[in-house]
């Protein structure tokens, strides 16, 4: 029996056409369907459009925020007297977990706060000046939730994913940041994005970017 997978992206901000200075990121990404885990190796080329030098570049790590009972987004849950994600077992809850960043082909440190744990700050090597490029490559795992909390998730016949992946933050004078609270009201700059993404083989995948499939018989 063939099963769905369906890829979301941040809709409406799908790049179309090509932009001076569009933010490119690089998606490679394999699920494991036994641990509903995936393993991602994100490139990330981000502009710096502003007047300002920069020296952290931010990003929005919404999968994080399903992580324990005290994220935003925990808290928001309670606020709608929704007590499931408080109760469940540990094993339906998501995550990320950071292995490595680099910038520019340079070791680099980065950090999250626990108040904001789905905000993932990283740092530069070298200050970043307006119009110039930096190249962040994030090795990680996004550990997918049961979807019984939100309409995004994994159930026994799908995975339906939104906010999966690291999406850097815009800059207009200070980080437009936002935790995920569960209202699908993200807001992140023009991007062109290419995504390879590995399945096994009874899984069907569907998202809103151009897309083609190629079968391995290798793959379970």
């Amino acid at each position: 029996m063939k099963r769905n997978l369906f890829i979301v992206l941040l809709t409406c901000f799908v790049s179309l056409y090509t932009f001076a200075q569009t933010n490119n990121i690089n998606i490679s990404a394999t699920l494991n369907i036994e641990t509903n885990e995936l393993n991602i190796q994100q490139e990330t080329i981000f502009y710096n459009k502003s007047d300002s030098i920069l020296n952290v570049v931010y990003f929005h790590n919404w999968a994080n925020a399903y992580k324990d009972k005290k994220t935003p987004l925990a808290k928001r849950f309670i606020e709608n007297y929704s007590k499931t994600f408080h109760f469940t077992n540990e094993k339906n809850r998501g995550n990320t977990t950071i292995n490595n960043i680099s910038v520019n082909n340079n070791s680099t440190t980065w950090e999250s706060t626990r108040k904001n744990p789905d905000i993932l700050k990283v740092n530069l090597n070298k200050p970043l000046h307006p119009n110039d490029s930096v190249k962040i490559t994030a090795n990680y795992i996004v550990k997918i939730p049961n979807d019984k909390f939100t309409d995004y998730g994994a159930n026994y016949f799908s995975y339906n994913l939104r906010y999966w992946y690291l999406a850097p933050a815009n800059f207009n004078g200070a980080w437009q940041t936002y935790n995920n609270l569960d209202m699908d009201d993200l807001y992140i700059d023009f991007t062109n994005y290419h995504i390879n993404l590995k399945v096994p083989k009874e899984y069907i995948v569907n998202s809103n970017l151009n897309s083609s499939i190629i079968s391995d018989e290798n793959l379970n």
